[in-house]
């Protein structure tokens, strides 16, 4: 099953009940939907995976600049 996209396409709990009921569900693992969903375990796995952090980054978009 595909998602399609908002609602049920981040929904971890979607993806395994798929998955527990035989259904094949086409994207990310239910594991990887969820730390994805939490900011917090969203950033240490990018960390971990060797993803550079930045402290201070300003983008400039049409003469604004964004933090």
């Amino acid at each position: 099953m595909h998602p399609g996209y908002g609602f049920l396409s981040e929904r971890h709990d979607f993806a395994q009940s798929c998955i527990d009921n035989g259904i094949r569900f086409i994207g990310p693992s239910p594991a990887v939907m969820a730390k994805m969903g939490d900011k917090v375990a969203a950033r240490e796995a990018a960390i971990a995976a060797g993803r550079k952090e930045y402290d201070d980054m300003t983008v400039t978009i049409n003469g604004y600049h964004l933090k």
